[in-house]
């Protein structure tokens, strides 16, 4: 039979176990700094394919944000413009602004077209 004082340990143990820390980018650039800087071979090691781990997510993120130029029907295509993005029509100017707001302007052209 167990205790109410073993009871409350593997409570205590199981409750420990299920915690999940994430720490932000910022943070986790800075222990592998420390790792890095004043780890064993081994904590060297870890920290270096860590920071390689990351810099895969980054350039995943870059791909997936970098798209460029969006083909739309009907002649329609988006273009990024400096910190803007600009909606033409067969190479025809029709609109500047956000990315979102390009895809409003666009709706609102082919709302025209029967």
């Amino acid at each position: 039979m167990h205790s109410v004082g073993s009871a409350i340990s593997a409570q205590n143990a199981k409750a420990k176990a299920e915690i999940k820390i994430v720490p932000t980018w910022k943070a986790a650039a800075h222990i592998i700094e420390i790792g890095l800087a004043n780890g064993t071979y081994e904590g060297k090691r870890l920290a270096s394919e860590e920071l390689q781990r990351m810099a895969d997510v980054a350039d995943r993120c870059v791909e997936l944000t970098n798209v460029g130029v969006y083909q739309l029907p009907h002649g329609f295509k988006i273009e990024p413009s400096n910190n803007s993005h600009t909606l033409t029509c067969n190479g025809y100017f029709v609109f500047n602004g956000t990315l979102d707001d390009c895809y409003i302007a666009f709706g609102g052209h082919l709302s025209t077209l029967r």
